[in-house]
């Protein structure tokens, strides 16, 4: 499979840093609250753009719905394949923690450990994207229906319409397949001896910085999960909505708890913390021994 990567070269098997925009569009394709109609002349077109878009979206997470089972099974064999193929792959990582210097870092030291930290950080991001992505694939056709079912869906906000269609092509796009191969990007950050990151992982990481202001992937997903913050107009929208938002609230707990699941443990494999936690016995066994027998 192939994927546009940054700067707009194909390589296999690569998801395009631009679509880690699309992971906030997991659960969510637009603000539930943000598709209400607007007052005056084009109101009733705006309420009927909003059923139609509700209809497209309410038929995309019913799919959804349907296949939650196989979204957690494709995440677990990423995470099992990933934690196969490069156990350890940055055990070796300088301690990103600046809590607990032994002895005292110098000021040039400690801003090493924050470029280490924000580094690290980056790449358990890439880590979070693959498995999401993992998570998405088994609802490409599902995708790609709703694109096809919003193509003309107008309302009068122009920017909302743009919006929509935006957003489920960025949905479409994430679900088409490819992997980020956070293997090679693991090694590429430990042989660099932890100073850089692999110019994939930069990519992610100057596209995430634009595209979201809410910060890693996993504080878009916990804003994806909450509820609309205002109502929708008309009974038969806001029943609709109601369903739409229960199917998505049920995809974020399988969501969620499939994460909790795997990400943990597959970090630990991969070697994050490892540092920090020989740091943090290291310094236990210090106290230990400073203490008065008594």
């Amino acid at each position: 499979m192939e994927r546009l990567t940054h700067g707009g070269r194909r390589h296999a098997g690569r998801v395009a840093p631009a679509a880690v925009a699309g992971v906030v569009l997991i659960l969510v394709l637009a603000p539930a609250g943000a598709l209400q109609a607007s007052d005056g002349p084009g109101r009733a077109k705006d309420e009927a753009a909003t059923y139609t878009y509700l209809r497209a979206a309410s038929a995309y997470e019913r799919q959804v719905d349907g296949k939650l089972a196989q979204s957690a099974a494709a995440m677990r064999a990423l995470a099992s394949r990933i934690a196969g193929e490069c156990p350890g792959a940055v055990a070796g990582a300088p301690s990103t923690n600046p809590l607990i210097p032994s002895p005292a870092p110098t000021p040039g030291e400690r801003a090493a450990r924050v470029r280490e930290l924000e580094q690290s950080r980056w790449l358990t991001d890439e880590l979070t994207t693959a498995l999401l992505a993992a998570w998405l694939r088994p609802d490409r056709k599902a995708a790609e229906a709703l694109a096809r079912s919003l193509a003309p869906v107008r309302w009068s906000s122009h920017a909302l319409t743009h919006q929509a269609r935006l957003d489920a092509a960025g949905l479409r796009e994430l679900t088409s397949g490819g992997v980020l191969d956070v293997c090679s990007d693991m090694r590429a950050w430990a042989q660099s001896g932890y100073l850089t990151l692999a110019a994939p992982t930069e990519a992610l990481r100057e596209q995430s910085k634009t595209a979201s202001a809410a910060g890693g992937i996993t504080a878009r997903v916990e804003l994806a999960r909450k509820a609309p913050p205002t109502p929708y107009e008309g009974p038969r929208v806001q029943a609709l909505a109601a369903r739409v938002q229960a199917l998505r609230a049920r995809e974020t707990r399988s969501l969620t708890s499939a994460l909790t699941a795997s990400e943990p443990a597959l970090r630990k494999t991969l070697g994050f913390g490892a540092a920090e936690e020989a740091e943090a016995a290291a310094s236990d066994s210090r106290l230990g021994a400073a203490r008065p027998a008594r």
